[in-house]
């Protein structure tokens, strides 16, 4: 037993299997006499929504992780070079992460774990991050995830010789310090080009990603608009029948009306007709 593969075990489960397991593994290693290991186990800190979700993505679709890992190489490279194919890059990591975040959602629900519109935001989030920041990128791709990730800083993760391992959500202090914090002397460091590439093609990726939901939402105002244009056209025409049905019927009324009274008149007159003749016959008799 080691710690990788206890994590690796752990950052798979359910979130409600988390805690009986780790216990059950921090027993395992007391009993063998691994106290340092047993208290490492311990320390692994159980994942929220969000990381649980990134975390099952990485196990159960793999290769739909590793695009978006791919396209975050990708993006990086095209923004360091200023190549035209940024454009096309970042239209279509935007594609990739909604596509990842309904995978989530089905993920939870399957799980009977519906997620909340925040959750899928901190998912995204997270994802942009990974596009953004090779660090953040080599996190998702652990797997072992206890919380999101955003491109300010990894929460709940720390780097050791090059691979993402679990810590406590609250970092210890010092760990994960964000390059541009005060080195000896209380002197600025300078940032790190590599992170200005990150910010820069994280902020090129959520400039994009707005556009394209501005954008969305206007195709749907356009259509809307379309919408209730051929709808009015439709009631105007249907108006116009109506008021010739209308016209059509009165006239109609009116005919019958003056048709009405003519036989009224007649019926008036054979009516008196008939009662005079039947006072003559009566004078006559």
């Amino acid at each position: 037993m080691d710690l990788d593969a206890v994590a690796d075990e752990l950052y798979g489960l359910s979130l409600d299997d988390f805690i009986s397991t780790r216990t059950a593994r921090q027993k395992e290693a007391k009993a063998a006499g691994h106290l340092e290991l047993a208290e490492e186990i311990h320390r692994l800190s159980k994942p929220n929504a969000v990381a649980w979700l990134v975390n099952q993505l990485v196990r159960q679709h793999p290769g739909d992780i590793q695009s978006l890992l791919e396209l975050g190489s990708g993006m990086r490279q095209a923004t360091a070079n200023l190549s035209s194919d940024l454009r096309q890059l970042s239209r279509r990591q935007h594609q990739v992460v909604r596509g990842l975040g309904q995978q989530a959602e089905q993920l939870a629900k399957e799980a009977g774990r519906p997620v909340s519109a925040d959750t899928v935001r901190r998912l995204e989030e997270t994802f942009y991050a990974a596009l953004a920041d090779p660090g953040a990128a080599d996190s998702v791709a652990a797997g072992r995830l206890t919380t999101g990730l955003s491109t300010t800083g990894f929460a709940g993760l720390e780097r050791t010789g090059g691979q993402s391992t679990p810590t406590a959500t609250k970092p210890r202090s010092g760990a994960g310090e964000r390059p541009g914090a005060k080195g000896r002397g209380g002197e600025k460091r300078a940032e790190p080009a590599e992170a200005k590439l990150a910010r820069a093609t994280s902020s090129a990726a959520e400039a994009a990603r707005i556009r394209d939901d501005a954008k969305a939402r206007v195709q749907q105002a356009d259509q809307a608009v379309a919408d209730a244009r051929a709808r009015v056209a439709q009631l105007g025409r249907e108006l116009l029948q109506a008021e010739g049905a209308q016209s059509r019927a009165e006239s109609d009324r009116g005919r019958a009306q003056a048709a009405f009274d003519r036989a009224d008149r007649r019926a008036g007159d054979a009516q008196q007709r008939l009662t005079d003749a039947a006072a003559e016959r009566e004078y006559l008799a």
